[in-house]
């Protein structure tokens, strides 16, 4: 993979979401970069979540969830507007109730679909779903069929189980969590960027010459701590005299420090280009700096499929 290429993207991923940052949060007046590219032309933003569409669903959510809306509604609506619609035909047809009372209003639903322009998304290609018809007639079938098995016992039980409050917790945790990004990677002085590069220098011994590595077993139990360690040393270096996020990078690097200290593991060195030792496995680092097995995703450990 290309080094140069690779940090090219990850720029250009920061810096989108840093207009998104500065002109939503912030509230600042245009221009929200010095990019070209990005002053010039439309990109979408880094999360979906903050997409005008999803922004729109989001809205019509949490006014269903303060309503009281059952959950089994709250999932066909979700449903419905991403299978096919828009912000406008969606708000043209409404709340969709489930089971027969969707039935019973079908014929007016069509009638809106027929009567509105481009009813259906820009975003992909709606698909007939193998069913004869035109294309309101297409989608107002499946949309039917959905929401009778979303009023039957079996999805009703299934749906219990949720708790509306606990939907609304996440999603207040992931809209905090858009919003902190951009501090967070600038207090850290975007280590995600420099985290590959230190690891291909500090493991330079165990390169072979397919640009794998071949690091001893217990090696890698070292790995996640020293991980946390770089975490710290760029947080310091970007920010040497107030960390942004008001804490002490240097606490978290001794305990870190104590922490592998205190680890029951002893490390074997041994020459890389001699003789392994029985305990050897080999492992790669991809991108992002995260440690895997050959045909093993390094970052998620799911295996690879060979005919992808």
């Amino acid at each position: 993979m290309n080094n140069e290429n690779l940090e090219l993207f990850w720029a250009f991923i920061a810096e989108r979401h840093a207009v998104w940052y500065r002109r939503t949060v912030l509230n600042q007046n245009p221009p929200w970069t010095e990019d070209a590219i990005l002053s010039s032309y439309h990109f979408t933003n880094v999360y979906r979540q903050l997409g005008p569409g999803t922004v729109f669903i989001e809205g019509s959510l949490r006014t269903a969830l303060g309503n009281g809306e059952p959950t089994g509604e709250l999932v066909f609506n979700t449903l419905a507007y991403r299978l096919a619609f828009h912000e406008g035909s969606k708000q043209a047809l409404g709340w969709l109730p489930v089971g027969a009372q969707f039935v019973e209003d079908g014929a007016a639903y069509r009638r809106i679909l027929r009567e509105y322009d481009h009813p259906f998304t820009p975003a992909y290609v709606v698909s007939n779903y193998g069913r004869k018809g035109t294309k309101v007639d297409v989608i107002m079938d499946v949309l039917r069929d959905i929401a009778v098995a979303l009023d039957t016992p079996t999805w009703q039980h299934a749906l219990a189980d949720m708790s509306k409050q606990e939907v609304e917790d996440v999603r207040q945790i992931v809209d905090s969590l858009a919003a902190f990004l951009p501090g967070k990677v600038e207090a850290y002085g975007a280590a995600h960027n420099r985290q590959p590069g230190m690891w291909h220098s500090i493991l330079a011994d165990y390169r072979q010459p397919d640009g794998s590595y071949l690091l001893p077993h217990a090696l890698i139990k070292h790995l996640p701590r020293i991980t946390r360690v770089f975490d710290r040393m760029c947080r310091i270096v970007a920010n040497p005299g107030t960390d942004l996020l008001g804490e002490n990078p240097w606490l978290d690097a001794a305990g870190d420090c104590i922490a592998g200290a205190a680890m029951d593991v002893k490390l074997r060195p041994f020459d890389a280009r001699g003789p392994l030792p029985p305990d050897a496995v080999p492992y790669t680092i991809d991108a992002a700096g995260e440690v895997g097995t050959p045909g093993h995703n390094a970052s998620h450990g799911a295996p690879e499929d060979p005919d992808a």
